[in-house]
């Protein structure tokens, strides 16, 4: 579990290094088609779903980073036994029962860190789960409706319109939004 933390935090951390590259050259293309900058995030995206990385003699990550994660993918962060200096025979029976008292495993800050990340995950998976049964129960209600060959949902459980599902996902729009402002509303919803 700890590669697999270290993987996702080498990831985050040289996607985090691409971002700010693109934030700033998307100041600097400011007068550039928008397709060009979408293509920048399309970069940082994939960044952020490839496991793999590619090595290049130059790059944006700093020294400090770099040598950290290559220690912790090295698994030189690890605690490690320190060097003992020889005893008399008088110590050695007393460093037996203290050595033997002390086999346990040593934990890591890494391994620690793995375990909070993937609690974390778990009570983020968690939330959106619960998130989603309680959004599915709120729009049971909705009427299908159909306006300019669009079809939708009206809900009165709702504040404001959304697309909700995954396979195939339904505009859902609350009683609210009438007339106008529902075709501009249709038409956002289904450019997503």
């Amino acid at each position: 579990m700890e590669r697999l933390f270290l993987s996702v935090l080498h990831t985050g951390i040289t996607a985090g290094y691409l971002i700010l590259a693109v934030a700033t050259a998307r100041l600097l293309l400011k007068k550039a088609p928008k397709g060009i900058v979408c293509m920048l995030w399309i970069v940082v995206g994939l960044r952020l779903l490839c496991p793999f990385r590619i090595e290049t003699p130059f790059g944006m990550l700093p020294a400090q980073t770099k040598s950290f994660l290559e220690q912790a993918g090295n698994g030189s962060y690890l605690s490690q036994e320190p060097e003992t200096m020889p005893l008399s025979p008088n110590q050695k029976s007393e460093t037996n029962a203290f050595t033997a008292s002390k086999k346990q495993p040593a934990y890591s800050v890494t391994a620690a860190a793995a375990w909070v990340w993937l609690a974390g995950c778990t009570l983020m998976l968690a939330y959106l789960l619960l998130s989603w049964l309680r959004m599915k129960k709120r729009v049971e209600t909705a009427v299908p409706a159909e306006s300019q060959g669009i079809r939708f949902y009206q809900c009165g459980q709702i504040l404001s319109p959304f697309l909700f599902g995954l396979a195939a996902p339904k505009i859902y729009v609350p009683f609210s939004v009438t007339g106008q402002d529902l075709l501009y509303v249709l038409k956002h919803e289904e450019a997503h």
